[in-house]
């Protein structure tokens, strides 16, 4: 039986299939252009949860509750008049009848579907990929089974080295597992740098205690008593807790066989200008789309459609999508990676390498057609601009910049309020000054209210600081806001801690008292007497047991309170405090045997975590 729906206009309804972020851009056009006044509008999701934003996925466990992830509520749709039906999957599409069929059997009739069903985490042909404790990165599900699989785990392997594998290392990282990523290719992020860039990516990956595997193929993932063991095309087989596989994704094409509808050869329903299929009222949008011979694996394209194919519903028809550019900018484990224009294209390349940073910038006639840049810069933002205008630069402001870095000075810079209103600020959401502007116009005058309002900082963050320049918000404050509390106390505690491991390391033990009848025989006594090295030795075990509270907080829900930067300082300074402990306890004593050892293994746990803290503070 189809399903009745409430008409509100001769149009008929419009049917959207699939609830991710491109979905949810789709709605939002929708509503501001007044169609769902005018439209029924039903949207069908296989997850149990409305639109989230799957680009920060990395950052869940630091979210007090799931719902932070959210792109919109329940309610949102609700009071927009969008019938949202979460947790039903649809099986059949069929464009003759003009209805589309759930999983409960239940049909609904529409006049425009809107296929929006993104893609699919790709498994390679791998042994053993079905085994128990190996996992794809895809879904608030896949990361909440990463999570549960983690607690007890030491090590874990990422298969895949691109955006997806760097964001599933990320989350292992955040997880405290020793991690390693495999990669297939000759560099990370191989679809995106060239092999120089990958190489400055991969010192930052490893300076954060990662291993990494380059031009390596897994082969096998088989089931030990107690571990998985991965083999390899080449080197020695690696035993670890759990696997994630993140190589790369395919479209979630299939409807498209019984519906009638083209597909491309890698997969995809293949779409024209219109983002119409050969199938007349059924478009595709987002991962799932092909236009042109491309699909898009990012979000930013996928807005692009979404905002093009709302203005064709519209009753706007002259709206086409003309393709968009492979430019992006995120930060992937702390590090910022921008990649704009024809980076990878022929051209004369001016490359400036810092100790912290790669820059390579691609240009054609004097022409700048495209950049790379790995690592903070704070020409980042013009330098995207530039590249879209197709600016040109003379000889000497390009070698002022493979000597300097900068390739513009200071009085060159534009403010982004002078920028023109195609001008793209946020380049994940594709949000440009015109739209800030009317953002601005409307009331919102700081940067939590324009990126309510317009998405604009609200994926990677790197374009906060010109939002704070749009609205007159200072800069450091916003970064502050959006970055993890706690960190100077962070840095002192781990200086702290590897001056004074490095004193057991270096310096010798406390001499004995001279005689019985001093004050320094009493103080001596400390790590000397057997009830005082009890309580010293005790105190220490307490502390250390308070200490692996920061490890409890990322994986128990009801311990998600307060800053979870100053909870990580708060675990460093325990740290501390167990190394004076240490001190009151043997005197600076190695002792022999198993008490040497011991000491051994705790003071390079204490000194790896120093050097992990001022790496991340």
């Amino acid at each position: 039986m189809v399903k009745a729906m409430k008409q509100k206009s001769k149009l008929g309804p419009i049917v959207i299939i699939g609830n991710g972020m491109v979905s949810w851009r789709l709605c939002r056009s929708l509503v501001e252009l007044g169609v769902h006044e005018r439209r029924s509008i039903l949207v069908f999701g296989d997850e149990i949860q409305p639109a989230y934003d799957r680009v920060n996925l990395t950052k869940y466990f630091e979210l007090e509750k799931s719902d932070d992830l959210l792109l919109s509520n329940a309610e949102w749709y609700a009071s927009h008049d969008i019938a949202l039906h979460i947790g039903r999957k649809i099986i059949r599409l069929d464009p003759q009848q003009k209805l589309v069929v759930d999983d409960q059997g239940q049909e609904y009739a529409y006049a425009d579907c809107v296929l929006a069903t993104g893609s699919r985490a790709f498994v390679p042909p791998i042994e053993g990929a079905a085994n128990e404790n190996v996992f794809v990165y895809r879904t608030i599900e896949d990361i909440e089974a990463i999570k549960a699989a983690a607690q007890g785990a030491r090590r874990g392997l990422v298969i895949g080295g691109g955006l997806l594998g760097l964001e599933a290392a990320n989350v292992l990282k955040d997880l405290g597992l020793e991690t390693c990523v495999v990669q297939a290719a000759s560099g990370l992020m191989s679809r995106q740098l060239n092999e120089d860039g990958s190489g400055y990516l991969l010192r930052e990956v490893a300076a954060l205690g990662m291993s990494v595997r380059l031009r390596t193929n897994t082969q096998r993932i088989q089931k030990t008593a107690t571990k998985l063991e991965v083999e390899f095309n080449h080197g020695d087989p690696l035993e670890v807790d759990l696997v994630i596989i993140a190589a790369g994704i395919r479209p979630r094409d299939e409807l498209a066989e019984e519906a009638g509808l083209q597909t491309a050869a890698r997969g995809g329903f293949i779409v024209d200008d219109h983002l119409e299929t050969k199938v007349g009222h059924v478009y595709a949008i987002g991962e799932c789309a092909s236009h042109r011979g491309e699909v898009y694996g990012l979000v930013a394209p996928g807005y692009e459609m979404a905002d093009c194919l709302a203005q064709r519903l519209a009753s706007k028809k002259n709206a086409r999508y003309r393709g968009s550019d492979s430019s992006c900018r995120l930060k992937l484990l702390g590090v910022e990676v921008g990649t704009f224009g024809d980076y990878l294209q022929e051209g004369v390349y001016h490359v400036h390498r810092g100790a912290r940073s790669y820059r390579s910038l691609v240009f054609r006639r004097s022409k700048l057609i495209g950049a790379t840049v790995i690592g903070d810069w704070s020409e980042i933002a013009e330098i995207e601009r530039a590249v879209k205008e197709g600016r040109t630069f003379s000889k000497g402001m390009r070698r002022h910049f493979e000597r300097t870095g900068d390739l513009f000075g200071e009085s060159m810079i534009t403010s982004v309020i002078h920028w023109p209103d195609t001008a793209i600020v946020c380049n994940c959401t594709r949000t440009s000054c015109g739209t800030l502007r009317e953002a601005v116009g409307a009331g919102c005058l700081t940067v939590a209210a324009l990126t309510e309002r317009t998405g604009a900082g609200g994926v990677c963050g790197s374009c906060m600081p010109q939002l704070a320049d749009f609205v007159g918000e200072d800069v450091g404050q916003v970064l502050d806001v959006a970055r993890p509390k706690g960190g100077m106390l962070l840095m002192i505690s781990a200086i702290i801690a590897l001056i004074v491991c490095l004193g057991f390391i270096l310096g010798p033990p406390v001499p004995a008292a001279k005689t019985v009848q001093s004050t320094y025989y009493e103080f001596t006594q400390i790590w000397q007497d057997s009830f005082t090295k009890k309580v010293t030795g005790y105190t220490i075990a307490g502390l250390s047991l308070f200490a692996i509270l920061l490890s409890a907080r990322k994986r128990f829900r009801w311990l998600n309170f307060g800053n979870y930067g100053f909870w990580r300082a708060a675990h460093s300074w325990l740290g501390v405090t167990t190394l004076l402990g240490i001190f009151f306890h043997t005197g600076l004593n190695f002792g022999e045997n198993l008490n040497f050892w011991l000491l051994i293994c705790f003071l390079g746990l204490n000194l790896a975590g120093g050097l992990a803290a001022i790496a991340v503070a």
